[in-house]
Formats: C-alpha cells, structure tokens, sequence
C-alpha cells in the first residue's frame, strides 16, 4: 500500500512558534495602547481572502478576541488569524495581503 502525500496541504495548518507569538505580540500592544491594527483571517471566499478587519483590540473573552472596527464590535476566534500587522499608512490604509 503506497502512502498518499497530500503535499502542501498538510502544512497549511501549521503557523511557526514565531509568527504565533508576534501575532499575540501586536494583539497585545493593540489592547494596552489603543492602536489600530489590520488582520487577515484565514477565510476564503471564492478562492480570495476576505477583506481584512482593521481596528483596535477591545478585549479578550471566552477564547476569543474582539476588535473595534467602524462597523462595530467583531469576534473572532484567534486560530483563524491568518496575518496581523500595524498600519503601514498614516491614513491607515494597508496593501492586501495576499
């Protein structure tokens, strides 16, 4: 019986301890100081991410984090994010990632 590799799919779960703890890193500073942050999750739609949210941490609760956007108040589930990052414009606008 040969062994069926799944490729990179079997990778695509995996985040490294180090994107893992920066991540925790800007959620934190986010919190503490009130500084906005852009978060890609990990949700596809038609094969594309989802606009990222940008906003500040509001807090922390039941094993998930809630952002302040200007739509309103988001939870979301910490192992669905994908890629944090702070503002890399003074306007706030960030590039997609892609």
């Amino acid at each position: 019986m040969l062994y069926n590799d799944r490729g990179m799919k079997k990778w695509q779960g995996l985040i490294l301890a180090e994107h893992k703890e920066q991540i925790n890193q800007l959620l934190q500073e986010s919190f503490r100081n009130g500084k906005k942050i852009d978060i890609q999750l990990n949700h596809l739609s038609n094969g594309l991410y989802k606009d990222n949210l940008f906003g500040v941490v509001g807090g922390f609760d039941k094993g998930l984090i809630y952002i302040s956007t200007d739509k309103g108040l988001e939870a979301i589930d910490p192992e669905s994010i994908r890629h944090v990052s702070k503002p890399e414009h003074k306007n706030g606008m960030n590039k997609k990632r892609m």
